[in-house]
């Protein structure tokens, strides 16, 4: 199952050798075991609330999960050089309005945290340098409704840190600190400091 994103918004099942490919055109849920995933294709100048109001009205009273690519606009968001503006809006009201039990989006390239009921799952290999951290994607379970993390193994990872620094009797001491505490949240194992 392939959703559009905003860079390849005109891809279809032609676009794939493989006869089990399909390139998802339409707001169009899709059972997977226990689960409904509303699937939501990327739509220039559209609204992802907008867009999925009638196939989640017709999932009301049922456990759905919308899987989508745009920005939402009520969580974090770091602002893209590459792409200024918009895509595909998605408000906290519309996920409180039209019900879904856990948004999963593409669009931007950083992960957030699977727990989180609006989940940006990241771009496993990153564009450029400024795509730091970790990559990862995702597994989700439908039967324990969870998802697991699996990590992707690359030869590289970066980190782009910034710092506060005031003059200070210890602003040595103090910047040592946070750069240790920095790095320790970035959660490498012992393997991975040399990358």
């Amino acid at each position: 199952l392939i959703i559009p994103g905003n860079h390849d918004p005109n891809i279809s099942d032609s676009d794939f050798g493989e006869e089990n490919v399909w390139v998802c055109h339409e707001p169009t849920p899709w059972p997977i075991g226990d689960a409904t995933f509303l699937l939501i294709p990327y739509e220039h100048k559209v609204s992802m609330g907008d867009k999925m109001a009638g196939e989640a009205a017709a999932l009301a009273g049922q456990e759905w999960m919308l899987v989508g690519h745009g920005d939402y606009l009520s969580g974090v968001r770091e602002p893209n050089p590459h792409e200024p503006g918009v895509y595909m809006p998605l408000t906290r009201a519309d996920v409180d309005r039209h019900g879904p039990s856990q948004v999963v989006l593409g669009h931007i390239h950083k992960a957030t945290p699977p727990e989180e009921r609006v989940v940006y799952i990241g771009s496993p290999h990153g564009l450029d340098i400024s795509e730091t951290g970790k990559r990862r994607y995702l597994l989700y379970d439908t039967e324990s409704k969870r998802f697991e993390e699996k990590a992707v193994r690359t030869d590289y990872l970066y980190f782009q840190e910034s710092f506060f620094i005031f003059p200070a009797d210890d602003e040595v001491v103090r910047l040592q600190s946070e750069i240790h505490a920095r790095m320790e949240s970035w959660g490498l194992s012992e393997g991975e400091w040399d990358k």
